[in-house]
């Protein structure tokens, strides 16, 4: 036995008395425990000793302390699992002594000097626990930091494979961002091409407007020069002006009108060469009357002459008659030529109306020619606005491709130093879990 130890079991009962209130000031003792210590002392304490012992190792170590108790102990009386417990510790940590092995008559018929000796040695053991605690508090402290520089690395694990999956997504995004813009660039090279058709198609067009706008002035400046044609074709017109059913009738009664006109105009004629004859007839026959009256004739000659009277009378009845048909005539004549003043002024109104068209097509025809021009100009600028949407889309596609390169360059890089992070992290996380568990196997055995 070496000095230490000697010192150790040859302490007083003020000395150990003293050792615990230092060391486990909770624990109620006086020195009539210690000087006369009984069985049920000792019990209470080497199991509140063990309590407190398994409590510093289960703190240091985070890890659930179980007796290594036999088969059926739990059968036994509270001193027997109490001396098996006990027996386990202080067979770690006590050499091999014939007069200092822990029996179970230490805890049934305790001895004081012995029992000083075993409860100074617990005080021991728990001190020397207390100050590899206190020694290995910085080591605790940094092995936690570094695990919790384990959970930031695997937090900044997270967050980068997150900001990884974030990138592939806008990598995947970029590439249909690219494909829409390729297949949008198609898009705007078929629509520009169908512009262009439709731009051959709509100069074909103007083309054609302008030749029949040619064709209509053309056809203004013949018109300019046969209006007095025109004036000749009012039967032409009149089809233009009114339904052919208005037109028929309206020429049927002109032609009727026209035939009766002949008729007054043959039957006014004969009727004025008969009145001219029967005039005639009546000078002479008053002449003859005069003549007669200085004659003497026979009865014959005067029955002839008052036949002859009968007749003049009749025919001077007649004459108020043929005055009226006259005068008939005369009206249906001034009749008819008011309606010829109406067919002219129809006439007129036709020609006025042509004149307006010609003006109204002479006008389509410069609006036409100012909306070709329009059209040309605006084919022009939308020709250009599609050039400069072409470039500037051509320079997008070329930005995003290479955005779509240097943002491809940066998640390979941020990839590659995430795992040689990650390998860091896990080799000097091995190391220290292989330190903190050599450490933890140390303190378990207690060995001193």
């Amino acid at each position: 036995m070496d000095t230490a130890r000697e010192a150790l079991y040859l302490n007083t009962a003020a000395e150990t008395l003293q050792s615990i209130k230092d060391n486990w000031p909770k624990f109620p003792v006086k020195k009539e425990n210690i000087l006369k210590p009984n069985s049920a002392f000792v019990t209470k304490f080497y199991n509140e000793f063990l309590r407190e012992l398994y409590r510093y190792i289960q703190v240091f170590t985070d890890e659930e302390v179980l007796f290594n108790d036999p088969p059926g102990l739990m059968e036994f009386s509270e001193e027997i699992i109490t001396y098996n417990r006990m027996l386990q510790v202080f067979s770690v940590y006590l050499i091999k002594q014939t007069s200092y092995n822990f029996l179970l008559s230490d805890i049934l018929k305790p001895q004081p000097k012995r029992t000083r000796v075993f409860i100074t040695l617990c005080m021991q053991i728990l001190m020397t626990i207390n100050e590899i605690i206190k020694s290995d508090n910085n080591i605790y402290k940094e092995e936690m930091s570094k695990k919790d520089s384990f959970h930031d690395v695997s937090r900044l694990k997270a967050e980068v494979l997150e900001k990884l999956n974030w990138a592939q997504e806008k990598l995947e995004e970029s590439e249909e961002n690219l494909y829409n813009l390729r297949k949008e660039g198609v898009e705007v090279n078929k629509e520009y091409l169908e512009v262009l058709e439709y731009e051959k198609t709509r100069n074909k067009l103007y083309k054609d407007k302008q030749k029949e706008i040619d064709s209509l002035i053309s056809e203004s400046n013949m018109l300019k020069y046969d209006l007095d044609a025109v004036k000749k074709e009012n039967v032409e017109l009149e089809e233009q002006v009114v339904s052919q059913s208005e037109y028929e009738k309206d020429l049927e009664v002109l032609e009727n009108l026209e035939k009766e006109i002949e008729g007054m105009t043959a039957l006014q004629q004969t009727l004025s060469h008969g009145l001219e004859a029967k005039n005639k007839t009546l000078l002479h026959n008053n002449k003859c009357i005069n003549v007669l009256e200085t004659l003497v004739f026979d009865t014959k000659c005067e029955q002839i002459m008052r036949e002859d009277e009968g007749k003049l009378q009749k025919l001077q009845f007649e004459i108020p008659k043929l005055n009226t048909e006259l005068s008939d005539l005369t009206s249906t004549t001034e009749k008819l030529k008011m309606e010829e003043d109406l067919l002219n002024q129809k006439v007129e109104f036709i020609e006025k109306e042509r004149i307006n068209q010609l003006i109204i097509k002479q006008k389509e025809c410069k609006d036409l020619q100012m909306e070709y021009t329009q059209l040309n100009q605006h084919n022009k600028q939308l020709e250009e606005n599609k050039a400069i949407e072409i470039k500037q889309l051509e320079k997008e596609l070329k930005r995003k491709e290479e955005s779509f390169e240097h943002l491809k360059n940066s998640v390979k890089e941020k990839k590659t130093k995430l795992i040689e992070l990650e390998k860091q992290v896990v080799q000097n996380f091995t190391v220290t879990m292989e330190q903190l568990l050599t450490k933890s196997k140390d303190i378990k055995k207690i060995q001193f």
